[in-house]
């Protein structure tokens, strides 16, 4: 009499266990998934899709004065884009532009002063360039090749929200998950800091092999 049945004194004597097993385990894999996610943004950013376009004489307008217009609109994969600059963001543009192999510049400048000054000014704007030749000549019919190249950028309609829900998944961690946090950073941080510093230098050679295979 008085002795409970040993079901009860198992779940009781190990319901301390599972309690601090149970959380720990939601928590690697919260901190896991979100890490994961993280990165899957992070590569994605960092190997942005590049464009190298040369210039047809025949696509090259004469805008006004010394500048000429011509359409900039190359193919970029899905969900990449290419920046631009607009009235909201002037200096957008990553867009440099060449003469003969040689950089025209400088970049963004105001339309007004490309028509009247010329001298390799150009702007890349909305979907064109407008621009002059180094010596004002007409670029439709010196024979020098016009080119250009540019970076890319995640298209903002998938880059802001993405941002902000990891914003937010990252904030609802440290608040909900603040000790098991600390605990788990305290157990596994030189890992996570030894595989961040493995994975930027092999991104960092895969891009210069990249580069170099160019």
């Amino acid at each position: 009499m008085g002795i409970r049945p040993p079901a009860l004194n198992d779940m009781s004597d190990s319901s301390p266990v599972l309690a601090r097993i149970q959380p720990a385990f939601g928590t690697t894999r919260a901190v896991a998934v979100i890490a994961i996610l993280h990165v899957i943004l992070g590569l994605t950013i960092w190997f942005a899709t590049a464009v190298d376009v040369t210039i047809p004489a025949s696509a090259i307008s004469a805008e006004q004065g010394a500048a000429y217009v011509v359409p900039a609109r190359p193919h970029v994969g899905f969900p990449y884009t290419l920046p631009t600059d607009t009235s909201a963001a002037p200096t957008a543009s990553r867009l440099l532009l060449f003469e003969d192999g040689k950089a025209l510049g400088p970049a963004h400048v105001v339309h007004a002063d490309i028509r009247q000054s010329g001298g390799g000014r150009y702007s890349h704007w909305n979907d064109g360039i407008y621009f002059s030749a180094s010596d004002g000549s007409d670029p439709r019919t010196t024979g020098r090749t016009y080119s250009y190249v540019s970076s890319t950028t995640l298209h903002p309609a998938i880059l802001l929200p993405a941002i902000a829900l990891l914003a937010l998944a990252d904030a609802c961690l440290l608040v909900a998950w603040r000790r098991p946090l600390i605990s788990f950073v305290r157990a596994h941080g030189m890992r996570l800091l030894y595989a961040t510093a493995s994975i930027s230098v092999i991104v960092s050679a895969w891009r210069r092999l990249g580069r170099s295979a160019r």
